[in-house]
């Protein structure tokens, strides 16, 4: 099974090395660090366990603080940017209300990469900066994005490795 938690691509740099790792993982990743809203006062245990559900249903729970997304096309996809979302049908879907259906996309091409809020209810920040509806913001990696109530760290393919060398120093 691929790695889906921040702990799983650790020990999986650590196995490999770093040159290994960056060919099996060269797309960039959003890294689920924090919860804000109604969710906040459970960040503050070291058991926490942040759960989603999608309107109001609770028909699958998933723990996702660490949770590492990468930013890809679905495999049936039609080309064009990666969506994020809580509908299944987005090539990220993070299934919670603070979420919009197609909150925004990522535009990846040999230039960098962008973010696109579009025009989602709760809308989408760059280091704490909001962003207006359909307009892009370049990316470069190590930014916090907020989307809904969750914060993300966004890296690129080697500052992800560069982040979880960091990560695999401290005690």
């Amino acid at each position: 099974m691929p790695a889906q938690f921040l702990d799983e691509y650790l020990r999986e740099l650590k196995r490999d090395g770093a040159a290994v790792f960056r060919a099996h993982y060269g797309v960039p990743v959003l890294i689920l660090t924090k919860t804000g809203g109604e969710l906040q006062d459970r960040e503050n245990s070291e058991e926490a366990t942040v759960l989603a559900s999608s309107s109001g249903w609770r028909l699958q729970e998933l723990s996702l603080l660490n949770r590492v997304f990468p930013l890809v096309k679905g495999a049936f996809a039609p080309p064009g940017p990666i969506s994020l979302g809580r509908s299944d049908v987005s090539d990220v879907s993070v299934p919670e209300e603070s979420i919009s259906k197609r909150h925004c996309v990522f535009e990846v091409d040999p230039h960098g990469v962008r973010v696109i809020d579009n025009g989602s209810t709760n809308g989408t920040a760059v280091a704490g900066k909001p962003l207006a509806p359909n307009e892009p913001c370049p990316l470069t990696g190590g930014e916090e994005l907020e989307i809904g109530n969750f914060s993300f760290l966004f890296h690129t393919p080697d500052s992800f490795v560069a982040y979880l060398q960091t990560l695999g120093k401290a005690p």
